[in-house]
């Protein structure tokens, strides 16, 4: 008898973020609990931890949720994430296309001028932003901001800064010779 109290409660108990780690949620990053994010709402549905996922991609423009209280908030133009007790959060994992970039210069910053800045989850996704702006020639990123620019003509030291540059030629590793220190 007490083990099948104990096999009630356990399917009693309510979903955690491991729970959402399902093939609904293909392509998406890490859950993160006690976190939301910052964007856009577009949505506010109730559904499960997992449904979140599932809505997120059937909402156009949805990049990302947080789950609280049995609801899926969907939100667009994400910002990024930041703590918030009792919150569950995922963001869709946006593809980053860095061929044909210089390899990664840590510390810098490029010389040039600021078209946008966009939010990132990673520095590679900054790949993938630049090439979709009209006149970006390199990015740096910092604190999840891609800050495209256009006449990129140097780099320099900037600590917490990660940038890269579309290259000229494809044997071309490094473009900007010309650091300022």
């Amino acid at each position: 008898m007490v083990h099948d109290v104990a096999l009630i409660f356990f399917y009693l108990l309510p979903l955690t973020a491991a729970d959402a780690n399902l093939p609904s949620c293909a392509g998406y990053g890490a859950i993160k609990t006690d976190t939301d994010v910052a964007g856009d709402l577009l949505k506010a549905a109730g559904g499960s931890l997992d449904d979140c996922c599932t809505m997120c991609d059937a909402t156009p423009g949805c990049g990302g949720w947080s789950w609280f209280q049995n609801v899926c908030y969907l939100k667009s133009n994400l910002q990024g994430a930041f703590p918030h007790p009792g919150r569950q959060m995922r963001e869709k994992m946006l593809p980053g296309k860095c061929t044909g970039f210089s390899d990664r210069l840590l510390e810098h910053d490029l010389c040039g001028d600021l078209i946008s800045s966009v939010y990132a989850p990673t520095a590679d996704h900054c790949c993938t932003a630049c090439l979709e702006a009209s006149g970006c020639q390199g990015f740096s990123y910092a604190a999840q901001k891609c800050y495209l620019k256009a006449h990129v003509s140097c780099t320099y030291a900037n600590a917490g800064r990660t940038s890269q540059w579309i290259r000229k030629s494809p044997s071309e590793r490094q473009l900007l010779p010309r650091f300022i220190v």
